[in-house]
This record gives C-alpha cells, structure tokens and sequence, in this order.
C-alpha cells in the first residue's frame, strides 16, 4: 500500500484528498496538514512514498519545501498541485526533481493514476501541464527567472505575495539582514529597483497570473 502525506494550507482541500483516497485501498493517507507540521514530522524520521504539496497558495514556501525534502529525503517521491499558467515554475519544480504535477481541475481518475506511477518512480503530468512544459523548454523560451537560485526564487515569490521582509524572514527562519540581501541579489540579477518593475517582470514572464493574484492590491493599482 502506498504511503502518502499532504501538505498545504488549505484544510478544505487537504480534506477533500484524503475523501478521495479514502475509497483506494491502494493509497493510504498517514498524515496531513501544513508546511511547519509535515516538516516537522518528516524531520523526525518520516517518510511516506509519496508526498502531495499544494503550491497553488504559498507558492515560495512550498517551493522552498521542495528543495529540503529533495536534499534531505531523496527516496521521496513529490507531486505537486500547481497552476498550468506558471511556466517557469514547472521548469524549476522539474529541475528540483519534482515526479508529478495536476492542476485543480485534474480528474479523479487521472489523479489516483499519476500516483500510483509516481509512487513507481515514474514521472508522471497532467496532460495541460505536460504541454505547458514543453512549450517552456522551447529555444528562445527561457525566463528571466531561471538564473535566480531556489532560495532567491522563494523569496522573489513571497515579495509577489505581498509579503515583508520581516514576514518572509520568520518563514524561512533567517535574519531580515539575510532577507534584504537575497532581494539585492534578486534586484541586480533581474536589472529591477522596485517591487512593481519585479511584478511586471513577473506578468511577462509567466510566473504571475495577473488574474489569480488578489494578495497585494496596492501594486495592481500602479500597474494601471
């Protein structure tokens, strides 16, 4: 039986996963709940086949997870919940040894395969996702985001969120001196001085759905 924790910020749609699962008696959820409780658990030794992030909220934290579960728990296999629009995070997210990704809309059959293939230590996409992929290794195709690191990714992400740096540095439990570093770092690779150039670099870029970001209303109305 294949072992599995979720981890999200969502409990509707933590709850609505272990429903599903729930009738597979292939699958068996034996944890769930958010990045600080799942990580915490996994530090202490556990380490289910396959672990389900949901990374269409939070986006830099659960790319950061990511990272740290890959370097410390390689034989994990990871799925990620993302949005088909976000480009350049899939590329990243692959780089980083992501198995599977499904959208909101995936199936529930289509769903409980992938699993079960990821579970396998195959590779495994949805079919929108699949196509936006390939679209985003195409030459010529490459984002300006791809030279940052994934700590710089993170926190380039959380800034689009709307988040301070204080804020941020508490999430990824280093100093705000830290932080400013990181956004110099950001800033000079990008060639931007201000949050709003970063969110326009962002839109054009594919990392940003001006249509499903709502978080920091202050620099959609510079955008105008």
């Amino acid at each position: 039986m294949t072992q599995i924790m979720l981890v999200g910020e969502q409990d509707l749609w933590l709850s609505g996963l272990v429903q599903i699962m729930s009738h597979q008696r292939k699958l068996n959820v034996v944890g769930q709940g958010g990045y600080e409780s799942i990580g915490a658990r996994m530090s202490r030794g556990e380490r289910p086949q396959v672990l389900i992030i949901d990374l269409t909220h939070a986006f830099g934290r659960g790319l950061g997870m990511v990272e740290r579960v890959r370097r410390t728990c390689p034989r994990v296999n990871i799925i990620g919940l993302v949005l088909a629009t976000n480009q350049p995070a899939l590329r990243r997210l692959i780089e980083l040894g992501v198995r599977g990704l499904i959208t909101p809309d995936t199936q529930e059959s289509e769903f409980m395969e992938l699993v079960l293939r990821v579970a396998r230590q195959e590779y495994a996409l949805t079919g929108s996702l699949a196509q936006a992929l390939a679209t985003c290794q195409l030459p010529g195709q490459a984002s300006d985001f791809s030279s940052l690191t994934t700590r710089e990714m993170e926190v380039a992400l959380s800034l689009l969120e709307g988040k301070r740096m204080p804020i941020i540095a508490r999430e990824l439990k280093v100093s705000p001196k830290t932080v400013a570093t990181y956004k110099y770092r950001i800033y000079e690779k990008l060639d931007v001085d201000t949050e709003v150039a970063l969110l326009k670099l962002a839109i054009r870029s594919g990392l940003v759905d001006l249509n499903q970001i709502d978080s920091q209303p202050g620099l959609f109305e510079a955008l105008v």
